[in-house]
């Protein structure tokens, strides 16, 4: 291992003393992290050397990288023209493709790079994000190590790898060779940091430790009004500590569990590190930070955890409740959530503590809808009006379903709506609109709206690393019973017209 990742080091060193000076610079920037300065840089570089593929290819990653996806769009398009058969810029172009969320191009496209030219790693990493939003971590993981061994100086691939190590040690010494590789303001410094200083706290403890057993559970959801907004949502009774009681917001759209700013107090928390990170999510306001503290038990009816990391908000509330309970927080089981009945259930799988394995479909879950995966988030194909499909995330904190402003332009007449607030983790959105008469078909459901709202979901693409196309909220969600397979990536939405 050691001597293959000298070698590709070597092959490095190599690409940059024979490149100009500005486009060597441009290619340590992108690994570093540093993408806005390595767009400026690769521009640059273009000025000397406009003829180079490679050049062009680097400066479109760097785009992607530095959420400027529509220049990225324009100068993939452009170098396509140009030097159309040239592997690095088919691997380039493969990359907007993915932040387009066309994902069967992509894949395609990283394959055909690869076919041409094995040494390329973002051809590789690329093919690792397909199959990682796919639900094959298996084939995720193959792909992400080969990407590493051919670049072991890119500063997420190295970080992706220390993650990927069992071993307790030599995972945080690989973190903190991916925290010296990143430029000191790259974006993905901060999160590290907390990262490393976490785990080095909670060294030996077993995180999100089941302590009840391993069976069917049913949780009551309670409805949660939140009278500011006028919208209602469901909710868990969750005790931490053995001391309070908090009633947190059931989001799909969320991931763990994220408390009000008054949380470490009110339930005895224990701060694992007061550094601070951004929470982004929906709104054009400054984006609220957290810290990262610790609940030495988390319960929930009969269910039990202990050494359960939670975020504290600097908010004080959130959407109306004491925070928020993602779904993700059973993906040790199946669950179904069943607003209609106001329950929540939880089935055992075969084996909870198994490593991640490829997807599988089975005569059991045949009637299941494959999603999309970004981390945590379920993200479902959805056509609208016959006339266009888009990703849209499974969203049970979002009151009603909401569209983005580029898919609803394509399939309705579109006006400002000032009249209705949307507001999301990160505060209020600035700009609304209303899409008219709108036909929603996903997993052999359809849903007609005479108005839906609709308004720029860029960053929130920027964050989920392609192209969403709306949020199905609770506006279609509250009357489906919803059955989540985090394990296979699928997804059950069934109406029940009793």
């Amino acid at each position: 291992m050691r001597r293959r990742q000298f070698l590709a080091a070597t092959t490095v060193t190599a690409f940059l003393r024979a490149a100009p000076p500005t486009a060597a610079l441009a290619r340590q920037q992108l690994l570093s992290g540093l993408y806005l300065d390595a767009v400026a840089s690769y521009a640059a570089a273009l000025t000397e050397r406009d003829s180079d593929p490679e050049l062009h290819a680097g400066y479109i990653h760097a785009l992607v990288a530095a959420k400027k996806a529509r220049a990225a769009a324009d100068a993939a398009s452009r170098a396509r023209d140009r030097f159309g058969d040239d592997p690095h810029v088919i691997a380039a172009h493969a990359r907007v493709l993915f932040r387009q969320a066309r994902l069967a191009e992509a894949s395609q496209s990283f394959k055909q790079a690869i076919d041409k030219n094995p040494k390329i790693p973002e051809a590789w990493a690329g093919m690792a994000r397909c199959y990682s939003v796919s639900s094959m971590p298996e084939a995720a993981e193959r792909f992400f190590q080969s990407a590493f061994r051919l670049e072991p100086n890119d500063a997420d691939l190295a970080q992706l790898h220390a993650n990927s190590l069992e071993d307790f040690d030599e995972h945080i010494q690989r973190l903190e060779a991916a925290l010296a590789l990143y430029g000191a303001k790259a974006e993905a410094v901060a999160p590290l940091r907390v990262h490393i200083e976490t785990d080095k706290l909670l060294r030996g403890r077993n995180l999100r430790e089941l302590k009840s057993p391993y069976g069917p559970y049913q949780l009551p959801l309670a409805p949660l009004r939140n009278a500011a907004a006028q919208t209602s949502a469901w909710g868990l009774e969750v005790r931490f500590n053995g001391k309070a009681m908090a009633r947190l917001m059931v989001d799909t759209g969320a991931s763990g569990i994220l408390l009000a700013s008054n949380g470490v107090k009110k339930f005895g928390l224990d701060v694992l590190s007061h550094e601070k990170t951004e929470l982004r999510g929906v709104g054009d306001d400054k984006a609220p930070k957290s810290t990262v503290a610790l609940a030495n038990s988390v319960e929930i009816g009969d269910l039990r955890f202990a050494n359960f990391p939670v975020r504290v908000s600097d908010s004080r509330r959130i959407g109306g409740s004491d925070g928020l309970i993602g779904t993700d927080v059973f993906s040790k089981f199946l669950v179904t959530m069943d607003p209609p009945k106001r329950k929540l259930t939880l089935a055992p799988i075969d084996d909870p503590d198994s490593k991640p394995r490829d997807r599988q479909r089975t005569e059991a879950n045949k009637h299941y809808s494959a999603v999309i995966r970004s981390r945590s988030h379920f993200f479902l194909p959805v056509g609208v009006n016959g006339k266009a499909q888009g990703l849209f995330l499974l969203d049970t904190g979002a009151s009603s379903n909401l569209l983005s402003e580029d898919l609803s332009r394509q399939v309705s007449s579109v006006s400002r709506e000032d009249r209705v607030e949307v507001r999301g983790v990160s505060g209020k959105v600035d700009k609304v609109y209303r899409a008219e008469r709108v036909e929603l078909s996903f997993a052999r459901l359809r849903q007609n709206l005479p108005v839906a709202l609709a308004f720029d979901l860029e960053k929130s693409s920027d964050e989920f690393g392609f192209a969403m196309g709306g949020l199905l909220g609770r506006e279609a969600l509250d009357v489906l019973r919803m059955t989540l397979d985090y394990r296979n990536g699928l997804v059950e939405l069934a109406y029940d017209k009793r």
